[in-house]
Protein backbone atom coordinates (compact mmCIF):
# COMPACT_ATOMS: atom_id res chain seq x y z
CA UNK A 1 0.00 0.00 0.00
CA UNK A 2 2.88 2.41 0.75
CA UNK A 3 4.11 1.17 -2.36
CA UNK A 4 0.96 2.67 -4.69
CA UNK A 5 0.65 5.49 -2.17
CA UNK A 6 4.38 6.46 -3.38
CA UNK A 7 3.34 6.07 -6.93
CA UNK A 8 0.41 8.00 -6.24
CA UNK A 9 1.99 10.54 -5.16
CA UNK A 10 5.14 10.77 -8.02
CA UNK A 11 2.19 11.15 -10.25
CA UNK A 12 0.92 14.28 -8.60
CA UNK A 13 4.21 16.18 -9.23
CA UNK A 14 6.53 16.67 -12.05
CA UNK A 15 8.94 14.05 -12.72
CA UNK A 16 7.50 11.17 -11.43
CA UNK A 17 10.20 8.32 -12.14
CA UNK A 18 12.15 10.90 -9.40
CA UNK A 19 9.60 11.61 -6.90
CA UNK A 20 8.66 7.95 -6.87
CA UNK A 21 12.36 6.60 -6.28
CA UNK A 22 13.31 9.24 -3.95
CA UNK A 23 9.88 8.31 -1.65
CA UNK A 24 11.17 4.53 -2.16
CA UNK A 25 14.61 5.34 -0.99
CA UNK A 26 13.28 7.44 1.95
CA UNK A 27 11.17 4.42 3.04
CA UNK A 28 14.16 1.86 3.24
CA UNK A 29 16.84 4.16 4.61
CA UNK A 30 15.71 7.50 5.17
CA UNK A 31 17.49 10.32 4.22
CA UNK A 32 20.27 8.54 2.77
CA UNK A 33 18.32 6.25 1.09
CA UNK A 34 16.41 9.18 -1.07
CA UNK A 35 20.04 10.63 -1.63
CA UNK A 36 20.94 7.68 -2.88
CA UNK A 37 18.13 6.52 -5.32
CA UNK A 38 17.63 9.70 -6.17
CA UNK A 39 21.28 9.73 -7.46
CA UNK A 40 21.06 6.01 -9.10
CA UNK A 41 17.83 7.95 -11.06
CA UNK A 42 20.26 10.62 -12.65
CA UNK A 43 23.68 8.35 -12.47
CA UNK A 44 23.26 6.25 -15.40
CA UNK A 45 21.92 8.38 -17.77
CA UNK A 46 24.47 11.21 -16.70
CA UNK A 47 27.74 8.87 -17.63
CA UNK A 48 26.15 7.54 -20.67
CA UNK A 49 25.55 10.87 -22.08
CA UNK A 50 29.03 12.07 -20.75
CA UNK A 51 31.00 8.99 -22.22
CA UNK A 52 29.05 8.62 -25.59
CA UNK A 53 27.75 12.42 -26.31
CA UNK A 54 31.47 12.54 -28.47
CA UNK A 55 30.84 9.85 -30.15
CA UNK A 56 27.36 10.46 -30.95
CA UNK A 57 27.62 10.83 -35.00
CA UNK A 58 29.80 7.85 -35.39
CA UNK A 59 27.22 5.86 -33.38
CA UNK A 60 24.44 7.05 -34.68
CA UNK A 61 24.60 5.96 -38.26
CA UNK A 62 25.52 2.15 -36.25
CA UNK A 63 22.81 -0.60 -37.51
CA UNK A 64 23.91 -2.31 -34.46
CA UNK A 65 22.53 0.98 -32.59
CA UNK A 66 19.23 0.71 -33.93
CA UNK A 67 18.78 -2.37 -33.26
CA UNK A 68 19.36 -2.22 -29.84
CA UNK A 69 17.31 1.20 -29.28
CA UNK A 70 14.50 -0.90 -30.48
CA UNK A 71 15.00 -4.12 -28.47
CA UNK A 72 15.35 -1.58 -24.98
CA UNK A 73 12.27 -0.04 -26.34
CA UNK A 74 10.33 -3.23 -26.39
CA UNK A 75 11.64 -4.02 -23.45
CA UNK A 76 10.73 -0.74 -21.82
CA UNK A 77 7.17 -0.73 -23.30
CA UNK A 78 6.82 -4.24 -21.75
CA UNK A 79 8.20 -3.14 -18.32
CA UNK A 80 5.44 -0.24 -18.61
CA UNK A 81 2.70 -3.15 -19.18
CA UNK A 82 3.58 -5.16 -16.71
CA UNK A 83 4.09 -2.48 -13.98
CA UNK A 84 0.46 -1.00 -15.24
CA UNK A 85 -1.02 -4.09 -14.82
CA UNK A 86 0.36 -4.44 -11.37
CA UNK A 87 -1.09 -1.05 -10.12
CA UNK A 88 -4.75 -2.15 -11.94
CA UNK A 89 -4.81 -4.78 -10.15
CA UNK A 90 -4.18 -3.44 -6.40
CA UNK A 91 -6.64 -0.51 -7.38
CA UNK A 92 -9.06 -1.09 -10.04
CA UNK A 93 -11.25 -3.52 -7.81
CA UNK A 94 -14.40 -4.98 -8.79
CA UNK A 95 -16.39 -5.27 -11.82
CA UNK A 96 -17.34 -1.55 -11.97
CA UNK A 97 -13.51 -0.40 -11.92
CA UNK A 98 -12.42 -2.47 -14.56
CA UNK A 99 -15.73 -1.23 -16.70
CA UNK A 100 -14.54 2.68 -16.20
CA UNK A 101 -10.96 1.61 -17.12
CA UNK A 102 -12.34 -0.11 -20.56
CA UNK A 103 -14.09 2.95 -21.46
CA UNK A 104 -11.68 5.16 -20.07
CA UNK A 105 -8.92 3.04 -22.41
CA UNK A 106 -11.76 3.04 -25.29
CA UNK A 107 -12.25 7.27 -24.81
CA UNK A 108 -8.52 7.74 -25.29
CA UNK A 109 -8.24 5.68 -28.55
CA UNK A 110 -11.19 7.45 -29.59
CA UNK A 111 -9.09 10.39 -29.50
CA UNK A 112 -11.65 11.92 -26.85
CA UNK A 113 -9.37 14.40 -24.92
CA UNK A 114 -7.87 13.47 -21.75
CA UNK A 115 -9.34 16.12 -19.55
CA UNK A 116 -12.97 14.79 -20.61
CA UNK A 117 -12.11 11.44 -19.82
CA UNK A 118 -10.94 12.38 -16.47
CA UNK A 119 -13.88 14.50 -15.83
CA UNK A 120 -16.79 11.70 -16.84
CA UNK A 121 -14.77 9.29 -15.23
CA UNK A 122 -15.32 11.77 -11.77
CA UNK A 123 -18.51 11.74 -12.24
CA UNK A 124 -18.96 7.94 -13.16
CA UNK A 125 -17.21 6.80 -10.35
CA UNK A 126 -18.93 9.62 -7.99
CA UNK A 127 -22.52 7.41 -9.37
CA UNK A 128 -21.23 3.69 -9.41
CA UNK A 129 -19.05 3.61 -6.14
CA UNK A 130 -21.72 5.43 -3.70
Amino acid sequence: QEFLDGLAMGQLTPGPVIITATFAGYKVAGMAGALAATAGVFLPSWLLLALLAPQFERLRGLVIVHRMVRGLLAAFVAMLVYVLWQVMQATVGDWRGWLLAGLALAALRARIPPLWVVIVGILASAILFR
